[in-house]
């Protein structure tokens, strides 16, 4: 039986193992929300989203119990795996009104607050 040699080509391609790993994308959700042990929920929720305007994020945070629900506009540097989150105009919400900045990776993604607001570090959802 004889193959055409672009088949060769391809399976040869395929099979040396050249295909590269996924690019690690900002688009995600991040948690590092929990209970405790007195039934509280504590933490932050971050789901962060590209639509044909732009980035965004929509925020979530606990001190005892979820609040609603906030979002902010975002900038993402893909090369750099940073992003920027606007401040958000919610005074009676449980996030931190200022805005902020975070780096994130294949797993996680870290903040940092000038007012030092700490959420622990939260990890990306597999959905």
């Amino acid at each position: 039986m004889k193959f055409p040699a672009a088949l060769l080509a391809l399976l040869a391609c395929v099979s040396t193992g050249h295909a590269t790993a996924p690019a690690t994308r900002a688009a995600g959700t991040y948690s590092s929300i929990h209970r405790t042990a007195s039934e509280d929920d504590v933490g932050m929720k971050v789901d962060i989203g590209y639509s044909g305007r732009g980035w965004y994020a929509v925020l979530q945070c606990a001190g005892g119990n979820i609040d609603r629900p906030v979002v902010v506009t975002a900038q993402v540097d893909e090369d750099k795996r940073t992003v920027r989150f606007a401040r958000h105009d919610d005074p009676d919400n449980e996030c931190p009104q200022e805005a902020f900045s975070g780096r994130y990776g294949a797993g996680e993604l870290k903040l940092t607050f000038p007012g030092g607001y700490d959420p622990g570090v939260l990890r990306r959802s597999p959905h």
